[in-house]
């Protein structure tokens, strides 16, 4: 929860000080996550989520958010994790929708290097803490509510590994968001 908050003070500050019409957003999302440790299906987890992010072009943008992805259980372990990633973010308009005004339906394609924290504790006291970087990807949609909002869906996959356990975990995450844009 601190990294959260942090990350959260971090964001509203960068995006007062620096905004100007268009050019930057911040989101805000719940998710839910299935999860799957070494190939055998885990308790699925939800959590909530922040970002930032910046249009460098009507199509192509840099975003970073923070994510909390939840806690679950397999068996003996109790889990929790969150993450961190940088995303080269891809949105093309692809049709409208009236809502009053004409809004912008978008298809979102997303690839990053996510940083992840996970740390367990088996049910007799013996904690495994580690941090992993990998590639993550996601995809989706997003439907404009009005000229600076949207509401966002998106479907995105993060994988990390324990070099000492040996222990490989996918997070598959669905996300329900908005976007508001400065």
């Amino acid at each position: 929860m601190n990294k959260f908050l942090a990350t959260l003070a971090v964001l509203l500050v960068f995006v007062s000080t620096t905004a100007t019409a268009g050019d930057y957003y911040v989101t805000a999302q719940a998710n839910h996550s299935n999860n799957n440790i070494s190939g055998q299906d885990i308790n699925n987890s939800t959590g909530i989520g922040i970002g930032m992010g910046y249009n460098i072009t009507d199509i192509f943008a840099v975003e970073v958010t923070y994510e909390d992805l939840g806690k679950g259980q397999l068996n003996a372990l109790r889990y929790g994790s969150d993450t961190t990633t940088v995303w080269a973010v891809l949105d093309n308009v692809v049709g409208h929708i009236d809502l009053g005004t004409m809004q912008p339906v978008r298809i979102i394609a997303r690839a990053g290097y996510a940083h992840t924290d996970f740390d367990a504790t088996f049910n007799y006291g013996v904690p495994i803490s580690f941090d992993d970087n990998r590639f993550a990807y996601g995809i989706g949609f997003s439907v404009g509510i009005n000229d600076r909002t949207e509401m966002t869906f998106d479907y995105r996959v993060r994988d990390i590994n324990d070099d000492i356990t040996g222990l490989e975990f996918n997070f598959k995450t669905a996300t329900v968001g908005l976007k508001y844009e400065f």
